[in-house]
């Protein structure tokens, strides 16, 4: 059992709502640079950068941590193809058919099926209050996607794409664990991301134009500004922060946090991209940020269970 200070808690906390609010945004920044890239090279190009910057801040901090070697790096590399491989290329291709509003509620279900899959494979203690606050979050997602969204903004094939994600979401929270006891999650993410742009790197030179630069005016521009800032902020500083929460707090406190998104995204998308936010969709919000609240109501005394099965 380790002890979490409040302050530690606190900063903790500060920092997963940073990395919400990078996420959140991050689904606008998508759907502006879906316009002028297709999915392969919006990913590709974004990772790229987020390598340069992740590699960059580390080399400068100089930690002096060993570098992953034999399993360790097969676990990391194991991460890289789960997110962002897998994770990029559903959201990417499942927002050409969903609005951003819808995408990142859809996502957002991860803390609803997390505490299940963290309590058979990491033997994580859930309080009545965390579990409780989860499924009220979850009906406030509900609300907003069941009657606050007209139909125009989802489909089928698009919905399909994010289940998978989901998925590949609360599989990448699970198998990140071990390796968290290991390395910094600096660490962790960079080699990560490194290898999920490997992985792109065939997928590139194979089904795309090649293209980096913007065509000319400025909305190709803003694509490629778009790009940018979800390397330098989504990808690099949110994902930092996010895994050094799962190393302090647990994977299904974590994740809780992750039903702040859709209120961002919501928000942003009806002032940005001006998409609808009716009556319903601002009490489906109010329920969530309820549930988040109720859910972080625990003790400041956590588990550390071994990654059963997956080690």
């Amino acid at each position: 059992m380790l002890k979490i200070s409040g302050s530690d808690m606190l900063g903790t906390r500060i920092k997963l709502s940073i990395s919400m609010l990078c996420w959140g945004l991050s689904f606008i920044a998508i759907k502006v640079a879906l316009r002028v890239y297709p999915p392969l090279s919006l990913v590709t190009i974004r990772l790229f950068l987020t390598v340069v910057v992740l590699w960059s801040v580390s080399a400068m901090r100089r930690t002096g941590e060993a570098v992953p070697k034999g399993k360790d790096l097969l676990g990391l590399f194991l991460l890289g193809f789960l997110n962002p491989f897998c994770a990029f290329l559903l959201e990417s291709y499942g927002m050409l058919d969903n609005s951003a509003s819808i995408t990142s509620i859809f996502l957002s279900t991860v803390p609803l099926l997390t505490p299940f899959v963290a309590f058979v494979f990491l033997r994580e203690r859930l309080s009545v209050l965390n579990v409780f606050g989860l499924l009220v979050s979850f009906c406030g997602l509900v609300l907003i996607f069941s009657l606050g969204t007209d139909s125009g903004d989802y489909s089928i094939r698009g919905l399909i794409f994010l289940v998978f994600a989901v998925f590949i979401a609360i599989a990448y929270g699970i198998a990140a664990r071990r390796l968290l006891k290991r390395y910094s999650p600096l660490t962790v993410v960079r080699y990560q991301q490194a290898f999920g742009f490997l992985l792109y790197l065939p997928l590139f030179f194979s089904f795309t134009d090649h293209r980096i630069l913007p065509v000319s005016g400025i909305g190709g521009w803003q694509g490629l500004l778009a790009i940018v800032f979800l390397a330098i902020f989504p990808s690099a500083l949110a994902y930092t922060f996010y895994v050094e929460g799962i190393s302090k707090i647990g994977t299904s406190k974590a994740n809780a946090f992750i039903n702040l998104s859709p209120i961002v995204t919501s928000f942003a998308s009806y002032f940005l991209l001006g998409e609808t936010l009716g009556a319903l969709k601002l009490a489906g919000i109010a329920i969530v940020i309820a549930g988040v609240f109720v859910s972080q109501l625990v003790k400041k005394t956590i588990d550390r269970p071994s990654l059963v099965g997956l080690q």
